[in-house]
């Protein structure tokens, strides 16, 4: 599924969900973390509270390495401040 559609799909759901909602962004939409970092941001916009996203290449299963991974981690960490407050 391309991330236009992904996100398209998103926004439905987040537009009639009472609830909070996630999504399972695969390996990032990108291959460096800097594309992953953007692909969180565009995930934030249409309302969802935040997504996972996978340690390992899509094409062929391998896991990312440790720092590879870890950078990833730490492009998406702006994107964060930026989601929904949980309910009190």
């Amino acid at each position: 599924m391309s991330l236009d559609l992904c996100l398209a799909n998103l926004q439905r759901i987040v537009g009639v969900a009472d609830l909070l909602v996630t999504i399972d962004l695969e390996s990032g939409y990108g291959t460096d973390p800097t594309a992953v970092g953007e692909t969180v941001a565009r995930e934030l916009q249409t309302g969802a509270v935040g997504c996972n996203v996978e340690d390992s290449f899509p094409e062929n299963g391998s896991l990312r390495e440790a720092y590879d991974q870890a950078a990833q981690l730490k492009a998406r960490e702006p994107q964060r401040m930026h989601s929904k407050s949980w309910p009190s």
